[in-house]
């Protein structure tokens, strides 16, 4: 009884501790310091980064989270309020973006965050849809439904 005991204790504390990879309790969508390491890694190998670059863009990415989670905060949730301030962060982050990569760094960034939109834009409306009540089934024609008549 006490070895079964024992083994269900310790089932319990490992489903409770976050798996490899999986996003944290506190952090629903996973630690934010995590997400940027990612990106960085995934940015380094598509445009060649060097290690100044990575230090700047890291910087850069950790202070416009930041601001975007302050102005998240300060509007609670209303998407509308948010937009025009996170518009001037987004814009603000190209434009220090523009300066850390190289020419042709920023241009093939640019290509593939349109790419990222598309996919994202595609995916909102994918999730609409699939939000959207489905269509009633129309009744196929039948003369006698359509007509009506009373028997005499």
């Amino acid at each position: 009884m006490l070895l079964l005991t024992l083994i269900c204790s310790i089932v319990l504390v490992q489903a409770q501790q976050p798996k490899p990879g999986k996003p944290h309790a506190h952090h629903p969508k996973g630690d934010p310091m995590e997400k940027i390491d990612r990106r960085i890694a995934q940015m380094t190998k598509q445009y060649s980064l060097n290690e100044a670059q990575q230090k700047q863009v890291r910087e850069l990415m950790v202070s416009s989270g930041e601001k975007m989670k302050a102005v998240r905060e300060k509007h609670k949730g209303d998407r509308k309020a948010a937009a025009p301030e996170m518009k001037v962060i987004r814009q603000e982050y190209h434009a220090k973006l523009k300066t850390i990569l190289t020419p042709e760094q920023y241009a093939k960034w640019k290509v593939d965050a349109k790419a990222r939109h598309e996919k994202m834009k595609l995916k909102r409306e994918q999730k609409m849809q699939d939000k959207a009540p489905a269509p009633s089934p129309v009744k196929a024609d039948d003369d006698e439904d359509d007509l009506n008549l009373v028997e005499d």
